[in-house]
C-alpha cells in the first residue's frame, strides 16, 4: 500500500493530511453514488453524487499518456479517465498499480476499478488526490 506512504507523492508534495486514494475507496465511490456524463466549464467527464447526501464530485474524462515510439503520446482524452489508485500490487515495485477508469458508453455513464493485470508503469494517469481531515465519506 502506498497511499499516505512516504512512498505517495501527494503525501509527499501536499502533506500528512493528503494522500492517493485507494481501490476500496474508488470501489466505495462507485458503489454509492449514481454517476452521469456531463460537460462542466467546457469539460467532458462523470458526475458522482452521493446516494448519501447528494454531494457531487466531477472526474474529467482526461485520458492518458503512453511511452509510445520513443515519446509520451496522449489517447482518449475527452472520452475516458483513467486515476492512480495508491495501492501496488508487486512487492517493492510500482509496476502494477491499482487505478479506476471512467467512460461514456452509449448515453451511460461507466465507472470501475482496476486491479491490472498487466504492466502499466510507463502510463501517465491523472491523480485525485483526497484528504482525511473532514472524516466524511460518500
Amino acid at each position: 500500500m502506498l497511499s499516505g506512504s512516504k512512498f505517495d507523492r501527494i503525501t509527499n508534495e501536499w502533506g500528512s493530511k493528503w494522500r492517493t486514494p485507494t481501490l476500496a475507496q474508488f470501489t466505495e465511490l462507485i458503489n454509492n453514488t449514481t454517476q452521469s456524463v456531463i460537460t462542466y466549464n467546457g469539460i467532458k467527464g462523470l458526475l458522482f453524487t452521493s446516494n448519501k447526501n447528494k454531494k457531487t464530485l466531477f472526474m474529467p474524462f482526461a485520458g492518458h499518456r503512453d511511452y509510445y515510439n520513443g515519446k509520451y503520446t496522449e489517447w482518449e482524452r475527452g472520452t475516458h479517465g483513467y486515476y492512480w489508485a495508491g495501492d501496488a500490487f508487486i512487492a517493492a515495485s510500482m509496476r502494477d498499480m491499482g487505478y479506476m477508469e471512467i467512460w461514456q458508453n452509449s448515453d451511460k455513464a461507466r465507472a470501475r476499478a482496476v486491479k491490472p493485470g498487466y504492466d502499466i508503469y510507463e502510463y501517465e494517469l491523472s491523480i485525485r488526490a483526497v484528504t482525511s481531515s473532514s472524516g466524511q465519506t460518500t
